[in-house]
C-alpha cells in the first residue's frame, strides 16, 4: 500500500515505512511533541481504572528521563573489584607463605635446641669417660698394693696351720689309748647301734603321724568346704561324720597307738566312701551347668566380636533367607541385586521411641527388601527356599503395591519416628505404623484403636500388653544399633561369668573330693597302718635293750674322756677357723687379681677408646668457636646443678627425644603446608627438602614488598575514580531529576486547582520516600553544589560521608549475586525509587484524603472519578491548554470509550463540565444506557445500530435529537 501511494501519489500524501514515522507525523499534525501522547490516548480509550497511582504519575504526568549512565562508574568498580580479588589472591598465598616461614623458623629454633641438648649429652657423656678413667688408673695401683699384702698373710696363715695340726694328732692317739684299754669301743659301739635303730622307729613312726595329720587337716578342709556348698542334709551329716573322724586324727600323737587300732581306720574309709558316693552326681551337675555356661559365653564374645566389625546378628534363617534370594536373584540376572532387611533401610529418630518401634516391628525388621521389578522372581525362589531351608517366619515385601496403596499416616503415629531414604520403604513403614498411636498421656490409651506408650505397652483390639522385650532389647535398626547390640551382648555375658563363677565356686568346694586322692586306701590301711603299729612296738623294745648298754658306760670315767674331747675339739676349731681364713684370703687376693687384671686388660683400653671417639665427636660436630662460647658455658651452668658428668648427660636424654618428636612434627607440618601451597598455587617449589627454605621465603618477599602494594595502589586509583564520579555524575543528575518531577507536579497542581468535581477538588502529592529518607536528603542537601568548592564540599562530604557509602556500595554491588545487584543498580539509578507519589482529594470542608491508600475501597463511580482527573489534567499538560502562544494550539482530543459506565447521571454532568473547563474535546464512546446523562451536555450524539440481516449485522449511524432524549 505504502508502495502504491508512492508511485501514484507522489506529492499528495505522506508516507512512512514504519509505525514510529506515523506516529511522528501524526504528533506534528496534532502540535504535540511529546510522544507520551500515544500512551495516555491509548490508556483513555482503554479506560482502565488507576490501580498504581504512583506508576501512573511517573510515566503519565512525570516526562523525565530516568535512565542514569552509569557505564563508565561501572566499569571502574569491575575494575577495581577485579585488583580487589587478585589482592585478596596475593593475601591468601602471603598468609600461606608467611606461615610456611613461620614453621621454618620454628623448625630452625628447634635444631639449636636439639643441638644444644646433644652437646651437654655429647660433653658430659665425654667428661665422665674422662673421670672413670682417671679412677681406673688410680684403681689398678691400688689393687697391686692389696695383692702383695695379702700374700704375705697367706704365708703366715699357713704356717700356724702346720703347728696346730702336730698338736691335734698327740692329744688324738692319747685318748684312743685310754679308751682301749676300758673296753669302751665295743660298749660305744652297740650303743650308736641301737640309738640308731630306735631313731629309724621313730623317723617312720613320726613319718606316719605327721602325714597323718597333714591328711587328716587337708581332707577336713576339703570336706568342711564340701559341707558349705548346696548340699542335701543326709549328705552333710555324712561329711561331717568323717570330719568327725579326721579330727581325731588330726591330733595323732604316740600315744594313740595303745588307744586305737586298725579297725578304726577302716571305718573312717567307710565313712568316706559313704560321702564320696552321695556327692557323686552334685558334681556331674555342677560340671554340665558349667560346659553349658562356657558354651553361651564362647558364643556371646564370638558374636561380640563380629558385632565389633559391623557385622549385625540377625537370626540364622533370616540370614540364611536373605542370602538364598541375593544369590538366586545375582546368578539369574548375571548382576549383583540388592536385598536388604527392613532393619537396615530405617532409622529412628526419636529415640524415645526407639523401644516401642523395634518391639512392634518384631520378625517384621527382618522382612526382605529388594527392589520392586524383582519382587516375583524373589516370590519363587522364596517359594523353593521354605522347603529347602524350612524357612518360613519372614516375608518378602511387595514394595511396588505398598507404594501405590499407600495413605498418609496420622500425624502422632509411630511412623512419625521412623524415616527411610527409600521411597518405597518408607511407604512400607507408614503402612506398618501408621495407626499406631504414639501415647504420651497413658490415661488416653484407650481412646485409639491401636496405641502404644514410650514404656512399650501396646493397646490394640481392646486388649493391652507388654510388647516383647527380647525385639528391643536385641536392636536391629538404625546406625547405632550394632553398638546397642554389643552393649547388650557385653551386659548378658557379664551375667554368665558370673554365673560362671558361682559355679566355679561350686565345683571348686566339691571337687577335690574327686580329683585329689583320698589317702585312707584299702592298700594303705592293710600295709602302713600295721607297720606303724609294729615300729611303735619294736621301738619300745630296743629302748630297754639301749637302756641296759648306757648302764655299763656310765662306770667308766668319762670325766677324762670329755676333757680331752673337748681339748681335741678346741684345736679342730682353731684349724678349721685358719683354714677359713687361709680359703678368705685366697679369695681376697683372686678377687683383687680379677679387678687388677679387667681393670688392665678392659677397662681402662674401653675408656680410652671411649674418651678417644667422644673427643672426635665432639669435634666434628661443634666448632671451637660453639664449643668456647656456648656449649661449655651452658655446660658449667648445667654440671652445677646437677653436680655429676653424667647427670648431665642422663637430663636432656628424655628432653632431645621431645625435641627431635617436635623436629618430626614441625618437619611433617611444613612439608604439608608446602604441598598445599604447591597444590593450590600450582608451583613446583621443593617439598621434601626441608634443609632450607630460600624458594618460600623469596617469594614471600616479591608478594609482600612488590606485587601487594602495586595491587593496592591500583585499586585505590580505580576506586577514588569511581567515587568521584558518583559524586560528580550520579548524585547530580538523580538531583536535577527529582527537582524536574516537583516542578512537573507543580505546574499540574497549579492547573487542578481551577477544576473542581462538584465539592471536590483533586491535587498530586509527591514527597521523599520514608525508608530512603537519608538518600533523599543527602541527594537534595543545598550543601550538595554551593558553588565554590566544586561539587562536594568538605562540609557535604564529613555530614554525609556515611550515606555516601552506603548508596555507593548498593549501586556497586557487582561482584555479588547478579540479579540482586542488577535490580539494586536498576531501582536506585532512578529517582522515583528515593519519592512517594499520592493523589489528594479534598472536600468541601476541607478534609483531605489519600486516594492512593483508599482507592480499592470506593464505588464504582467513586474509583473513576480520580481517573478522569488524573488523566484530564495530564490531557490539559500536554495540549499546554494554558499556552496561548503557538505551542498551545494543540487539537486537544480526548478519546474515551465506554466513559462514565460505573457513574451516576450527577458525576457525569459534573466530568462534561470538568471537560469543558480544561478546554478539551472529548470524543466519547458510551453504552445505550449513559446516553441519557451524556446527551443533553455533548455538542453532538452519534447513535450506531446493528441491524441483523440473515447471519451478517449491518450498521447504521444515526444523529441522536432532542426529540429522541424525549421519548426515553
Amino acid at each position: 500500500m505504502v508502495q502504491y501511494f508512492k508511485e501514484n501519489y507522489p506529492n499528495k500524501y505522506d508516507t512512512k515505512d514504519t509505525a514510529e514515522g506515523y506516529k511522528e507525523l501524526l504528533l506534528a499534525k496534532l502540535n504535540i511533541h511529546d510522544r507520551k501522547f500515544m500512551t495516555m490516548l491509548k490508556k483513555a480509550i482503554s479506560f482502565e481504572p488507576i490501580t498504581d497511582i504512583e506508576k501512573f504519575i511517573t510515566e503519565n504526568v512525570c516526562d523525565i528521563e530516568d535512565d542514569i549512565d552509569i557505564t563508565a562508574m561501572q566499569e571502574n568498580i569491575i575494575y577495581y573489584k577485579q585488583q580487589e580479588d587478585m589482592a585478596q589472591s596475593f593475601e591468601k598465598r602471603l598468609d600461606k607463605l608467611e606461615g610456611i616461614c613461620r614453621d621454618y623458623s620454628e623448625l630452625e629454633k628447634k635444631r639449636a635446641l636439639r643441638k644444644n641438648q646433644q652437646f651437654l649429652i655429647d660433653y658430659g657423656t665425654y667428661m665422665d669417660y674422662t673421670d672413670k678413667l682417671e679412677k681406673a688408673e688410680s684403681d689398678l695401683i691400688s689393687y697391686n698394693d692389696f695383692i702383695n699384702e695379702y700374700n704375705q698373710k697367706l704365708c703366715d696363715v699357713k704356717n700356724h696351720i702346720e703347728a696346730l695340726k702336730a698338736e691335734h694328732g698327740r692329744l688324738s692317739a692319747e685318748k684312743e689309748k685310754y679308751l682301749s684299754d676300758n673296753n669302751w669301743e665295743w660298749l660305744h659301739s652297740e650303743q650308736k647301734s641301737l640309738k640308731s635303730e630306735i631313731e629309724k622307729h621313730e623317723r617312720d613312726l613320726e613319718r606316719f603321724i605327721l602325714s597323718m595329720k597333714a591328711h587328716s587337716v587337708k581332707w577336713i578342709q576339703n570336706l568342711e568346704k564340701c559341707a558349705s556348698a548346696a548340699v542335701s542334709d543326709d549328705i552333710l551329716s555324712d561329711l561331717r561324720a568323717v570330719i568327725s573322724c579326721l579330727k581325731r586324727t588330726e591330733k595323732f600323737e604316740d600315744n594313740d597307738f595303745e588307744k586305737l587300732s586298725v579297725d578304726y581306720f577302716n571305718k573312717i574309709r567307710e565313712l568316706y566312701l559313704t560321702s564320696r558316693n552321695a556327692l557323686d552326681p552334685v558334681f556331674t551337675a555342677l560340671k554340665a551347668e558349667l560346659e553349658n555356661l562356657k558354651v553361651q559365653s564362647d558364643e556371646l564374645n564370638k558374636q561380640i566380636n563380629e558385632l565389633k566389625k559391623g557385622i549385625k546378628q540377625y537370626p540364622p534363617k533370616a540370614e540364611r533367607l536373605k542370602k538364598y534370594i541375593h544369590d538366586g536373584l545375582s546368578e539369574k540376572y548375571n548382576r549383583d541385586v540388592p536385598v536388604s532387611f527392613l532393619a537396615d533401610l530405617i532409622e529412628v529418630t526419636d529415640e524415645e521411641w526407639h523401644n516401642a518401634v523395634e518391639g512392634y516391628l518384631n520378625t517384621q525388621r527382618m522382612n526382605i527388601i529388594v527392589p520392586p521389578e524383582y519382587f516375583m522372581d524373589a516370590y519363587y525362589i522364596y517359594k523353593n527356599a521354605r522347603k529347602a531351608e524350612n524357612i518360613h517366619e519372614y516375608a518378602i515385601v511387595d514394595l511396588q503395591r505398598v507404594y501405590e496403596s499407600s495413605r498418609a499416616s496420622k500425624e502422632n503415629s509411630l511412623a512419625k519416628k521412623v524415616k527411610s531414604n527409600d521411597k518405597y520403604v518408607q511407604a512400607y513403614t507408614d503402612y506398618l505404623l501408621g495407626n499406631v498411636v504414639c501415647c504420651y498421656d497413658e490415661s488416653r490409651l484407650r481412646d485409639f484403636k491401636t496405641s502404644v506408650t514410650r514404656d512399650s505397652m501396646l493397646y490394640h483390639n481392646f486388649a493391652v500388653k507388654p510388647l516383647n522385650s527380647n525385639a528391643y532389647d536385641n536392636p536391629y535398626i538404625g546406625r547405632n544399633s550394632i553398638e546397642k547390640q554389643i552393649r547388650a551382648k557385653e551386659r548378658t555375658l557379664n551375667e554368665i561369668n558370673v554365673a560362671i563363677s558361682e559355679k566355679k565356686s561350686e565345683r571348686g568346694k566339691i571337687e577335690p573330693v574327686f580329683l585329689e586322692e583320698w589317702f585312707l586306701t584299702e592298700s594303705y590301711i592293710s600295709s602302713a597302718v600295721p607297720a606303724a603299729f609294729s615300729d611303735y612296738a619294736d621301738k619300745n623294745k630296743l629302748i630297754l635293750k639301749l637302756k641296759e648298754v648306757e648302764d655299763k658306760l656310765s662306770k667308766i670315767n668319762l670325766f677324762w674322756v670329755t676333757e680331752m674331747d673337748e681339748k681335741i675339739k678346741a684345736k679342730d676349731s682353731e684349724i678349721k677357723a685358719e683354714e677359713e681364713n687361709c680359703k678368705k684370703i685366697d679369695r681376697d687376693i683372686w678377687e683383687y687379681e680379677s679387678k687388677r687384671d679387667n681393670t688392665k686388660s678392659n677397662i681402662i683400653p674401653e675408656l680410652k677408646d671411649n674418651v678417644q671417639k667422644s673427643k672426635i665427636d665432639i669435634d666434628d660436630r661443634y666448632s671451637e668457636d660453639y664449643c668456647k662460647q656456648t656449649g661449655i658455658v651452658r655446660y658449667e651452668k648445667e654440671l652445677s646443678e646437677c653436680k655429676a658428668h653424667i647427670r648431665v648427660a642422663e637430663k636432656f636424654a628424655s628432653p632431645i627425644k621431645q625435641t627431635a618428636t617436635k623436629i618430626k612434627d614441625l618437619e611433617d607440618q611444613l612439608m604439608e603446608k608446602r604441598s598445599d601451597y604447591n597444590k593450590d598455587e600450582r608451583t613446583s617449589f621443593k617439598v621434601a627438602d626441608v634443609s632450607n627454605n630460600d624458594e618460600y621465603e623469596k617469594s614471600y618477599l616479591e608478594i609482600k614488598d612488590y606485587e601487594l602494594p602495586k595491587y593496592r595502589e591500583q585499586i585505590k586509583s580505580a576506586k577514588d575514580e569511581a567515587m568521584e564520579q558518583f559524586k560528580s555524575d550520579f548524585l547530580f543528575k538523580l538531583r536535577c531529576n527529582i527537582l524536574s518531577a516537583e516542578e512537573k507536579i507543580n505546574e499540574l497542581n497549579r492547573a487542578l486547582k481551577l477544576a473542581q468535581f462538584g465539592n471536590d477538588t483533586y491535587s498530586f502529592k509527591i514527597e521523599p520516600n520514608p525508608a530512603l529518607r537519608e538518600y533523599y536528603d543527602m541527594i537534595m542537601s543545598d550543601e550538595l553544589d554551593n558553588g565554590n568548592t566544586g561539587l562536594f564540599s568538605i562540609a557535604f562530604t564529613d555530614k554525609y560521608q556515611t550515606v555516601i557509602d552506603s548508596l555507593f556500595s548498593q549501586i556497586t554491588s557487582i561482584g555479588n549475586d547478579s540479579g540482586t545487584a542488577g535490580k539494586n543498580v536498576e531501582m536506585f539509578s532512578k529517582y522515583k525509587t528515593y519519592l512517594k507519589f499520592s493523589l489528594i482529594s479534598t472536600d468541601a470542608n476541607g478534609k483531605r484524603e489519600d486516594l492512593s491508600r483508599t482507592i480499592f475501597t470506593k464505588s464504582g463511580g467513586e474509583s473513576q472519578t480520580p481517573f478522569y482527573i488524573a488523566v484530564l489534567a495530564s490531557f490539559a499538560e500536554l495540549y499546554r491548554v494554558n499556552d496561548s502562544s503557538d505551542h498551545g494550539n494543540t487539537a486537544r482530543i480526548v478519546i474515551f470509550d465506554e466513559a462514565f459506565n460505573k457513574m451516576d447521571g450527577e458525576r457525569i454532568v459534573q466530568s462534561v463540565h470538568l471537560l469543558r473547563k480544561f478546554g478539551l474535546q472529548a470524543i466519547v464512546c458510551s453504552p445505550p444506557e449513559k446516553v441519557a446523562d451524556i446527551a443533553p451536555v455533548s455538542d453532538k450524539t452519534l447513535l450506531v445500530q446493528k441491524i441483523a440481516v440473515g447471519k451478517i449485522y449491518k450498521s447504521t449511524v444515526i444523529e441522536w435529537t432532542k426529540e429522541m432524549s424525549d421519548l426515553l
